[in-house]
């Protein structure tokens, strides 16, 4: 990982959260056209994102979220 990656790797997170100010944006946005690194790391975060948002809450006798969150991750990387 250089040391751009490095800078980056903290700040991917409020990116994709649309947090960041709009020149931190438009430099993290070219260096992710060019680093397939920080493109894997931004896609695993759209990943866990969407596994996240699509769990149901627990319903008594079911399956923990963590065990709901283990099998949608497994489902999305056999994708």
């Amino acid at each position: 990982m250089s040391t751009l990656c490095r800078k980056y790797s903290v700040d991917l997170s409020a990116y994709f959260d649309g947090e960041l100010e709009e020149e931190e944006e438009t430099e993290l946005k070219a260096h992710i056209e060019t680093c397939e690194g920080c493109s894997a790391s931004l896609e695993r975060l759209e990943t866990l994102h969407n596994a996240l948002t699509s769990l149901k809450k627990p319903s008594l006798g079911g399956r923990s979220v963590l065990e709901d969150l283990k099998i949608k991750l497994h489902l999305e990387d056999a994708n």
